[in-house]
C-alpha cells in the first residue's frame, strides 16, 4: 500500500525539527495537498511519540515513516511506534537487510554509483540520492545511464522549481523537506497545501 501510494504521487514530505502540535497541522495540510507519504526525522524532539500519534490520527489518509534512521535499534523503535517506512541518510547494510527481510519499505541514502548498487544488493527497492543539491538533475541522468533499473529518489534542495528537472532526468520520485515542510509565518497552512499540490502535479505530469 505504501509503494502503491508513492507510485501515484511520487513525493515524500520530510518533516524535520517539528514537535507534534505543529506536525499535526502540517500533515493535515499535506494530506489536503495530495501527499501520501510523510517522514518524521528521528532527530526531531519527541519523534517516536509524534509518529505514533500521527499514525493513529490520520490512519489510512497518509503513510507516516521515520527519517534520519541511523542504526538498527532506531529502526526497531520507529517500527514499534508505527512507522510504515524507513528513510536513512546513509547506506547501512544492517538496516537495509533488516527492513528488506521484513518487507518494510526502506529508502537508504547513497551518493556514488558503488553505494547505490550496494544498497540494491542489500535489498533496497528505492535509493535516496543525497545530497543532490550540488550535483543537479544531470547526475540522476548520468547514474541511470548504466543503472537504468534503479529507482532513484532525489533529495536535498528539491523545490517546485526544479522538481520537473529531476523527474525529467529519470528520478522515480522526490523527497522534499524545508521547501515544503516549514511552518508558515502567517499561520496559514493553506500555503503548504497549495505547494504540495503543485509538487505532486509536476511529478505526475512527467
Amino acid at each position: 500500500m505504501v509503494e502503491h501510494d508513492f507510485f501515484l504521487t511520487r513525493v515524500i514530505a520530510i518533516a524535520r525539527g517539528m514537535e507534534y502540535d505543529d506536525l499535526r497541522r502540517l500533515v493535515r495540510a499535506l494530506i489536503d495537498g495530495r501527499i501520501r507519504l510523510a517522514e518524521v526525522t528521528l532527530n526531531s524532539k519527541g519523534a517516536l511519540n509524534s509518529i505514533a500519534k500521527l499514525k493513529e490520527m490520520y490512519q489510512d489518509e497518509i503513510h507516516i515513516g521515520a527519517g534520519t534512521v541511523l542504526n538498527l535499534q532506531a529502526v526497531k523503535d520507529a517500527v514499534s511506534a508505527g512507522a510504515e517506512f524507513i528513510v536513512t541518510p546513509n547506506m547501512n547494510k544492517q538496516v537495509i537487510s533488516y527492513c528488506a527481510e521484513r518487507d518494510i519499505l526502506i529508502t537508504p541514502g547513497a551518493f556514488t554509483p558503488t553505494e547505490i548498487i550496494e544498497a540494491v544488493q542489500f535489498g533496497a527497492k528505492y535509493v535516496k540520492v543525497f545530497p543532490i543539491r550540488s550535483l543537479g538533475a544531470g547526475y540522476i541522468k548520468d547514474i541511470l545511464a548504466p543503472l537504468s533499473d534503479v529507482k532513484l529518489i532525489a533529495v536535498g534542495g528539491v523545490d517546485d522549481k526544479n522538481a520537473g528537472q529531476y523527474m525529467g532526468a529519470g528520478a522515480y520520485g522526490l523527497g522534499v523537506g524545508g521547501n515544503l515542510c516549514k511552518l508558515p509565518e502567517d499561520g496559514d497552512f493553506f500555503h503548504i497545501t497549495e505547494y504540495a499540490k503543485k509538487l505532486v502535479e509536476t511529478c505526475c505530469a512527467v
